[in-house]
């Protein structure tokens, strides 16, 4: 009798703990899923360093391929440039496809030698100031220097410069400019191209988080 009283004691002793896993029992090891590092794209121009935080978030299938040709090709990166900066329109500046501008408050670069063009899209929310988005499918992608809810959900957004350091992208917009045609659009490309270098970067450390075939595709493309 005594037994069976100790017996049932102890059952509804655990039944009310908290389920334990084998990471209690030894140093070193865990089941938990470790938080994964937060990390940032850097490009690093002459004019200073633009810091892209990246979104695994959003889109970690283009979130990695940076990644990739950040450590395979950024030390020296042939062919990286920012080639086309252009202004925030002056307001009511409607261009021909009845949406702001020119200009068209961005500044675009490209990846250089053996850069994709077929990154499948991801997601697309509508782009806001900061934000890093893919053009079509590569290499170029550009940086928002204001919201551009008018292109609706058109490119894949993989990343995000912060307001603080979104000062060496207007820098960037400053820079002398050529004025060109692409296509139909009137466009203000960088008058000399302005090199960048790839690494990647914890993102805590440094304190800081359109497939292009329809009739505004030649906004965003040009030959670099």
């Amino acid at each position: 009798m005594r037994r069976a009283l100790f017996a049932a004691c102890v059952v509804a002793l655990f039944a009310g703990a908290p389920a334990l896993d084998r990471s209690e029992a030894f140093i070193g090891y865990s089941e938990r899923t470790p938080t994964p590092a937060r990390t940032c794209l850097v490009m690093k121009t002459r004019v200073g360093d633009v810091v892209v935080q990246l979104r695994d978030d959003l889109s970690p299938n283009t979130t990695s391929y940076f990644r990739a040709f950040a450590k395979r090709q950024g030390a020296k990166c042939a062919g990286c440039a920012f080639h086309r900066a252009e202004n925030i329109p002056p307001e009511g500046a409607i261009d021909i496809y009845g949406g702001p501008g020119p200009p068209y408050a961005l500044v675009q670069g490209r990846l250089g030698d053996s850069a994709r063009d077929d990154l499948r899209k991801e997601s697309a929310p509508l782009v806001e100031r900061g934000d890093v988005c893919v053009v079509g499918g590569g290499p170029d992608f550009f940086i928002a220097t204001t919201g551009h809810h008018e292109w609706g959900g058109g490119h894949t957004v993989f990343g995000k410069v912060t307001e603080r350091d979104m000062a060496i992208v207007e820098e960037i917009t400053k820079l002398p400019k050529l004025a060109q045609v692409w296509g139909e659009t009137h466009v203000t490309a960088l008058a000399t191209k302005l090199h960048f270098t790839l690494e990647i970067a914890d993102a805590d450390a440094r304190g800081s988080g359109l497939t292009d075939t329809g009739p505004r595709a030649s906004m965003l493309r040009g030959n670099g």
